[in-house]
């Protein structure tokens, strides 16, 4: 389910992919995906795919002309020729689409939604963003194991605290940011991660066990429930 290109992850489109049926449900934390929909409890418990929405960037590019059809069903998914089974007959039609840029622990996957009404793209795209913050709120912090300076770490990030460095030794802190100071980010896209906090001569860099973007999405939700709360406090 992964494309190798950053354009396709950015855009939720890649060449060379077919459409399938899938069935999808969304729950507080997590969107899973089965082939055909679960009647069992061993089914239930058994998703082809599930995504963490805290480690989730969901976007919505601008509707296109797409030559493959989902009919009889408002959602499907695009994936990877080689993965893909039981294409949809095509037609010339024009949809709308969803992506979901999913930071896992194998690494980097996309999956491109195709939806065939408006209503439906309006609804999915509502309750994906609407998830996204709201699994923020609720789970409230993330942990990283990472090397900062040579030392092994983890960093989390919380809700309310911002960004805490601890050594994973003896658990002391060793220094806390809160939101307002980090002016600047960036990532090799492999396992380096960069933080600029205002204050602070020098990027910290961590060396992370997962890919950065894991990290870049979770900061990402947390800033955006973080900046939802304040616009409600201000209400």
């Amino acid at each position: 389910s992964s494309y190798s290109s950053e354009t396709s992850f950015d855009s939720g489109m890649s060449d060379n992919t077919s459409t399938q049926l899938v069935f999808v449900a969304q729950t507080v934390e997590h969107v899973y995906l089965w082939d055909s929909v679960p009647w069992t409890i061993k089914e239930w418990s058994s998703p082809r795919d599930q995504i963490l929405l805290l480690r989730a960037r969901i976007l919505s590019p601008q509707s296109w002309s797409n030559h493959l059809a989902v009919n009889d069903n408002p959602l499907g998914v695009s994936r990877p020729p080689h993965r893909s089974t039981n294409s949809v007959a095509s037609s010339p039609m024009t949809t709308s689409k969803i992506a979901i840029r999913y930071g896992g622990d194998q690494g980097l996957a996309c999956y491109s939604f195709q939806l065939t009404t408006r209503l439906a793209h309006t609804a999915w795209l509502a309750s994906l963003v609407q998830g996204t913050l709201a699994a923020a709120r609720n789970i409230g912090h993330a942990k990283f194991d990472c090397v900062w300076k040579n030392q092994e770490c983890y960093l989390t990030i919380h809700l309310e605290r911002g960004f805490i460095l601890t050594d994973s030794k003896s658990g002391k802190d060793l220094w806390t940011h809160p939101y307002n100071t980090l002016s600047a980010s960036n990532d090799d896209g492999a396992k380096l991660l960069w933080l600029q906090f205002r204050g602070s001569p020098h990027e910290d860099e961590f060396v992370l066990h997962v890919n950065p973007k894991v990290v870049v999405f979770t900061i990402h939700n947390f800033l955006s429930a973080k900046l939802q709360l304040i616009g409600k406090s201000v209400q």
